[in-house]
């Protein structure tokens, strides 16, 4: 039981850090908006430039599974 009770505290203080961070961002971007603007511009890039990647990945793997299949139909 006071595990439990440990852990119940723990989310719960867990989740009001959380708001707290959450209203802190909300406060900064308000006071902030261009460099908010400019922040979620950067983000965005990144996150593009990632699934520019996973693509790229994804399509290496397909031709490479593609080369995979062709060379065992060429030995068997």
């Amino acid at each position: 039981m006071r595990q439990f009770i440990f852990q119940y505290r723990r989310i719960q203080r867990t989740a009001q850090e959380k708001q707290l961070i959450e209203e802190a961002n909300r406060d900064w971007r308000a006071l902030y908006p261009a460099e908010a603007a400019e922040l979620d511009w950067k983000q965005a890039s990144s996150e593009l430039s990632q699934a520019d990647v996973d693509a790229r990945t994804l399509r290496q793997q397909k031709e490479n599974s593609i080369k995979l299949k062709a060379l065992r139909k060429a030995v068997l």
